[in-house]
């Protein structure tokens, strides 16, 4: 038996108050002495805290059997629908520096937890959605393992909550399965629904500012992007392209910090090779604003010095390729393809990518992909890859652009919006929400015209408090 404390915030309508205990026990899926029947085994938690509220009613955490970390909460009036966030690239570990230990995501997205957004979609009539999420089994560089355990995730729930409805005569539950992610989860997002078996479990996705046009191409843009600066800024990064001094005391936060300092310090100070580099790599920056170039080059420095090593070991070998590239745009472009740095990719990292990283374009579910025109990490041109490979698909995806610089920098309108075009999609309806998921009224205004502009009419409800 779990111990279980239960803490009350605010009262629920009397009438709902009987489901909380159901759904608890669904999600524990065990109430009382042990049982070998029913649906498949997940995420086994104890010392249980539940918190409960007028719209998120319990929350559970525990771990599946393959040592992803998972949460699952729903709300006390429920629509049905769960979402599953499927997080972005965390810093590898927790057995290579930096060590950072598995966590469940801190479920951010341009600083609005998802979490805390899913809880107010919806409203007292219509219920509201439930939220689940998954650290998966390790850090860093993951496709197939994430996608494993989001399926996971969404099995167990599913499962649980399916076999406790039929028990007690309620409708069969979660009606829609509904996943979300950001970046590498964007990734993750459109590998589930373009697989057969994992699109089983899911009803639709929506993935942001995600690498899922061409991943051996984002593989490159990392690559090229610091040999590059290492031609124009010599000795600023530790290590080079394919390779990281991976001891503790070179590969952590900390040492980042002063990395990205030094990179800050070499830009400003020379402005002409900085000119330089970023005409030659093309990196997406506000012309007007020479801070987002400084910007854009520590974050996609930032994947250099944290992931390189990492990617080597999940590939099975260096990835990245530039023996042919031929580098233009700089004053003196014949000294510079004779003098940057040349790598051969190994064999096996690019087969990994195309049979583990590679997407078709041939979702088999509802699919709406969201990012902001000038991306410096995953630039835009990702989106229209794979637009490219969608053409003639069976399922065709809904591209959503925002013109604006920045990775995920999405506004909490813009969010909303592209997740009602998902519900549109999904459910062949509008998405019908409590005002409360906006701060302001302006923010409101912005999400409707958004909405609108993608072909959905989404209706917004002032509820009492």
């Amino acid at each position: 038996m779990h111990r279980i404390a239960v803490r009350e915030n605010i009262a629920s309508p009397p009438s709902l108050l009987p489901l909380v205990p159901l759904l608890l026990c669904a999600l524990l899926a065990s109430c009382g002495d042990d049982d070998t029947t029913g649906p498949p085994p997940g995420p086994e938690p104890s010392d249980l805290l539940i918190e409960t509220s007028a719209q998120l009613q319990a929350c559970v955490s525990g771990s599946t059997p393959g040592g992803a970390l998972v949460e699952i909460c729903l709300p006390a009036v429920w629509n049905g629908e769960l979402v599953v966030w499927a997080h972005g690239y965390t810093n590898p570990g927790p057995d290579r520096p930096p060590y950072t230990p598995l966590a469940l995501p801190a479920d951010e997205a341009s600083g609005f937890g998802v979490k805390d957004v899913v809880r107010q979609l919806g409203t007292q009539a219509t219920g509201f959605y439930g939220y689940a999420a998954t650290s998966y089994r390790r850090n860093g560089l993951v496709a197939s393992e994430a996608v494993a355990d989001l399926e996971a995730t969404a099995s167990w729930a599913r499962a649980q909550l399916e076999g406790l409805a039929l028990e007690h005569g309620l409708p069969v539950l979660p009606v829609t399965t509904l996943l979300v992610g950001a970046s590498e989860g964007g990734l993750s997002t459109v590998l589930a629904v373009e697989q057969a078996a994992v699109a089983a479990l899911f009803d639709g996705g929506l993935a942001l500012c995600a690498p899922i046009g061409d991943f051996r191409r984002q593989i490159n843009w990392f690559g090229d992007f610091r040999i590059l600066f290492d031609y124009f800024f010599a000795g600023v990064m530790p290590g080079s392209a394919v390779e990281i001094p991976d001891e503790e005391s070179v590969i952590t936060d900390a040492n980042w910090e002063a990395t990205e300092s030094a990179i800050r310090a070499s830009l400003k100070s020379d402005p002409e090779a900085t000119a330089q580099f970023a005409a030659v790599t093309g990196v997406p920056y506000d012309v007007g604003d020479p801070e987002t170039l400084r910007d854009a080059t520590t974050q996609i420095l930032r994947y250099s010095f944290m992931g390189t090593n990492d990617a080597a070991d999940v590939l099975g070998g260096n990835p990245f390729h530039n023996l042919e590239t031929v580098y233009e745009g700089s004053d003196g472009d014949a000294a510079l393809n004779a003098g940057v740095a040349r790598h051969e990719a190994e064999g096996a990292a690019l087969a990994t990518i195309e049979e583990t990283f590679q997407t078709s374009g041939m979702p088999r579910l509802p699919l709406v992909a969201m990012h902001t025109s000038r991306d410096p990490v995953t630039p835009m041109w990702h989106m229209d890859l794979y637009e490219t490979k969608n053409a003639g698909a069976a399922e065709a995806v809904t591209a959503m652009r925002v013109d604006r610089f920045g990775h995920c920098g999405f506004s909490l309108p813009e969010l909303v919006a592209g997740f009602s075009q998902l519900v549109l999609q999904v459910d062949d309806a509008n998405l019908v929400t409590s005002a409360a998921v906006f701060p302001d009224d302006e923010m409101q205004r912005e999400f409707l015209h958004l909405a609108r502009r993608s072909g959905a009419r989404p209706v917004v409800i002032a509820e009492p408090e």
